[in-house]
């Protein structure tokens, strides 16, 4: 039954696939998605719900993968986290320099972590815009209808359409 139970976890954690800018969360199945493109605290809300998944609301071991995944190798010193129910300007927060969750104002515009379930992820790596330089976008999920991608690029339509 160990046995079992041991090969289910090693073959769960061998399928999993991330999006590049990513990292398995190992424990849960799920993957961590650093988005560079600054939005407001309820557009980066509605952006990771359009990849099936939500703001990460970062335990103390979450904030350790991505410390060590991606300190070093980005420009954000802030990120928008979850905590709670965000319904006032006063009540969002973000990860600061990887290590401690503070108070935000939600309209600033900032890049944001979304976590969702490694098995839905298609294996695919973000793409690049081609009309925007230097900004990177996600990946489509399976659309019905496509999401706007003005959410995750500062221009209209930069992104590729949903097939």
């Amino acid at each position: 039954m160990l046995l079992f139970t041991l090969s289910a976890v090693l073959l769960t954690t061998v399928l999993a696939q991330c999006p590049k800018r990513s990292v398995l969360n190992p424990t849960e199945n799920t993957c961590l998605t650093l988005i560079e493109v600054s939005l407001d605290y309820f557009e980066a809300e509605t952006s990771c719900a359009a990849l099936q998944g939500q703001l990460l609301k970062p335990t103390k071991a979450e904030i350790e993968l991505m410390r060590k995944e991606f300190n070093g190798k980005t420009n954000a010193t802030s990120i928008w986290v979850q905590k709670g129910s965000a319904s006032t300007v006063e009540d969002c927060v973000a990860l600061n320099s990887w290590v401690n969750v503070r108070k935000h104002n939600c309209k600033d515009k900032i890049p944001y972590i979304c976590k969702t379930n490694a098995h839905n992820q298609v294996a695919q790596d973000f793409q690049q815009c081609d009309s925007v330089s230097g900004v990177t976008c996600p990946p489509c999920p399976e659309c019905t209808p496509p999401p706007t991608t003005k959410l995750w690029c500062s221009t209209p339509d930069p992104c590729p359409s949903c097939p």
